[in-house]
């Protein structure tokens, strides 16, 4: 999804090239807020942004089709360009949306785009968030986990396929409380070793405090990660505490790498 701001070049980039490291079409869409619904826009304001949507999806088919991937573009028009999103993915049986952390609206409003929020709440697919100047390089994937729901187990099977296709090693990670460290390591463990027949380099971690947000920042930070890959939700009340959609909504604004919700 792409919404001709600076920060959606990230976005661009990195569908790019994880289409073509993996496999598979990309589709890239844009949406220009329909003239009926906006008396404050002009017919020629909003043919002028038509125009540029499309101009700026062209450059990125030409970049895709020179990257050997197959591509389709669509400028879609509404009312709510989060509707839009969600209904061209929903259209399209879309395994992975991908859109920048934060667009032109969201700018002055959080360090996440309150439209990102709302696309991470309401699709029904995974989503990759890209900052705009972070790439997925392959140099560690982080897997933050906080229970043993099924939640964490798509997490795990997302992380072990993307870590084959980029050759990257994978932290297992979870912030947890001195109360369940027994259970956490546990956990841990056995994420580890649902992964380790893939022939991936694997190290599990467990930290103890009440800052799982920061904490998986921190962490990514200094282990040189370049994707943080989380599970959308969880049964338990240690996932709503620690890995819920606020945490990764907080991590989310607080990296600068690359953040992959997982959706079931």
């Amino acid at each position: 999804a792409n919404d001709n701001s600076e920060f959606g070049v990230g976005a661009k980039r990195e569908a790019i090239r994880l289409v073509q490291r993996i496999g598979g079409n990309l589709s890239i869409m844009s949406v220009v807020i329909n003239h009926s619904a906006n008396e404050f826009m002009t017919q020629h304001s909003f043919e002028k942004e038509t125009k540029v949507a499309m101009d700026d999806l062209d450059v990125v088919k030409t970049q895709a089709i020179d990257a050997g991937i197959d591509c389709t573009t669509s400028v879609h028009q509404g009312e709510n360009i989060t509707n839009e999103i969600i209904s061209a993915s929903e259209e399209k049986h879309s395994d992975l949306i991908v859109i920048g952390r934060r667009g032109k609206k969201g700018l002055l409003q959080s360090i996440m785009g309150d439209r990102t929020n709302e696309i991470l709440y309401r699709s029904s697919c995974s989503v990759l968030v890209v900052p705009k100047a972070a790439e997925i390089k392959g140099n560690k994937i982080l897997l933050a986990i906080a229970d043993s729901s099924r939640y964490s187990d798509m997490a795990a099977v997302a992380a072990g396929k993307l870590a084959v296709h980029l050759n990257a090693p994978i932290l297992v990670l979870t912030v947890t409380s001195a109360v369940l460290k027994e259970n956490s390591e546990a956990m841990v463990a056995r994420i580890c070793n649902s992964l380790k027949g893939d022939g991936i380099t694997i190290e599990g971690k467990i930290i103890v405090n009440d800052k799982p947000a920061t904490t998986i920042v921190e962490t990514a930070k200094v282990t040189n990660t370049d994707l943080i890959i989380v599970g959308s939700q969880g049964c338990s009340e240690l996932q709503k505490t620690l890995l819920g959609t606020s945490v990764a909504k907080r991590v989310i604004g607080k990296t600068e790498c690359a953040v992959l919700v997982v959706k079931t």
